[in-house]
């Protein structure tokens, strides 16, 4: 009984990719992260000013694996995912893998 054993598939996002979470105290000012949906993932384009992550390790380019614990992996949702954000109390937590390279131009063009 020679039979190789298969090679388990992948898991869905590589495990090389480090994974981050970064919080921001959540004043009046609105969350300020913009996401954009491609390639069946979730990415930051854009972080203003007024952003309480301006000064954070969240940037532009990041993968979103999840807003205050709601999971985007699977079902990336832009809107949903903003309105997330906006919805919490006093901190807003962002899980981002980083190191992707695969940018859709507009965003590239910002980083």
């Amino acid at each position: 009984g020679g039979a190789k054993p298969k090679k388990k598939p992948q898991k869905q996002g590589d495990n090389n990719k480090e994974q981050v979470t970064i919080k921001a105290k959540k004043g009046s000012q609105p969350v300020g992260v913009e996401m954009i949906e491609h390639n069946q993932t979730l990415i930051v384009s854009d972080i203003s000013a007024e952003s309480p992550f301006q000064d954070s390790d969240l940037q532009i380019g990041d993968r979103v694996v999840s807003v205050n614990g709601m999971n985007f992996m699977a079902y990336p949702d832009a809107t949903l995912a903003a309105r997330q954000a906006e919805k919490a109390q006093k901190e807003v937590e962002f899980v981002v893998e980083k190191g992707n390279t695969d940018l859709p131009k507009e965003v590239k063009e910002k980083v």
